[in-house]
């Protein structure tokens, strides 16, 4: 590091936070493994086992299903649509707003 000395206490403090952040990490990240994972397996596996880490038989049916459905790429679509409307408005509020923030004379600007 840059040689500066840390205490046993910064030690175990920065310890102790990095074993929490992967405990908070895997705990976020454990459902939507369960869930991908879930949608990689037959309906008979699932019921079998609520709780799948890794498939033992990999099976695509869920996904042919869902990509040979047009209702799903029109709401691909959709939502592509609202993300780039919703980038550029709120680029310009933010530019207006920014504009009034950077100008000392306009009223209201204390406020």
């Amino acid at each position: 590091m840059s040689g500066i000395r840390r205490s046993i206490g910064e030690r175990i403090f920065d310890t102790c936070n990095v074993i929490f952040f992967i405990i908070l990490g895997i705990l976020m990240i454990f459902p939507m493994w369960n869930v991908f994972t879930t949608s990689l397996v037959e309906i008979g596996e699932f019921t079998a086992r609520p709780f799948i880490l890794w498939p033992k038989k990999l099976v695509l049916y869920s996904y042919q299903y869902l990509f040979s459905s047009e209702r799903v790429v029109n709401s691909i679509g959709v939502s592509i649509f609202v993300t780039i409307g919703g980038i550029i408005w709120s680029m310009f509020l933010t530019c207006q707003i920014a504009y009034g923030l950077s100008k000392n004379h306009l009223i209201g600007r204390k406020f």
